[in-house]
């Protein structure tokens, strides 16, 4: 494939690279990860471009599913990159009193 092509299909399935991303991105935030969307939509974009220079229709794989395997690929890679090498389980962090009153109901000065 020539480079024309290549670009080609990199415009053409951009958009759709930052919207997995914002999806992984989305599952994580839901379990309690911290997550820039920002960083996660650039290494979408990496991994779309990555995978337009790599990419071989004679394989038979549509574009797009090639795509989305890397594009999982680049956000995993970057949030094992990015998470703390030791995972300090729930019950051992460390809670603060408004979220304390939020559980309980009860005013801070009640606690005391």
């Amino acid at each position: 494939m020539d480079i024309g092509e290549r670009l080609r299909l990199y415009q053409e399935h951009e958009a759709a690279a930052c919207l997995e991303a914002r999806c992984i991105g989305r599952r994580w935030r839901e379990g309690g990860l911290a997550v820039d969307y920002d960083d996660l939509e650039q290494e979408a974009r990496l991994a779309c471009w990555r995978a337009s220079e790599r990419y071989d229709p004679t394989r038979g794989v549509k574009f797009s599913t090639y795509m989305t395997g890397m594009v999982r690929g680049y956000c995993s890679h970057y949030r094992r990159d990015r998470v703390p090498m030791i995972h300090i389980p729930a019950h051992a962090q460390p809670r603060t009193p408004a979220i304390i009153v939020t559980l309980v109901g009860l005013a801070i000065e009640d606690v005391a």
